[in-house]
């Protein structure tokens, strides 16, 4: 999530968003267990623009309310995926939701 967020600006292309929480899987040796998108924006429909994936063609504009929601899944153990909503704004974020994320 500190991955994502750290680059969760307006003018940030949507490749950097996922670049980032992919790298950060990487470091940890579980990059091959993340098999989809690193999130996405949140309106009237699910999932749309913009789309934290590889290959993306879209950058943060403010006003952007997006997630991220990183999932890890690995086979014959389970997986988890995690998720906090933002607001974009021209200098960094806002973050709407503020529950705590913990394993106990």
């Amino acid at each position: 999530m500190a991955a994502g967020e750290s680059k969760l600006r307006a003018g940030t292309t949507c490749q950097a968003v996922y670049d980032s929480v992919r790298s950060a899987l990487a470091d940890v040796g579980l990059a091959d267990h993340f098999p989809h998108h690193a999130g996405h924006g949140l309106g009237i429909s699910h999932p749309e623009a913009p789309f934290f994936v590889r290959r993306s063609s879209g950058s943060l504009v403010p006003g952007d309310v997006v997630t991220l929601e990183p999932g890890v899944y690995v086979d014959g153990i389970g997986g988890i995926r995690i998720e906090h909503n933002y607001l974009v704004t021209a200098f960094g974020f806002e973050r709407l939701s503020n529950h705590t994320i913990a394993l106990s």
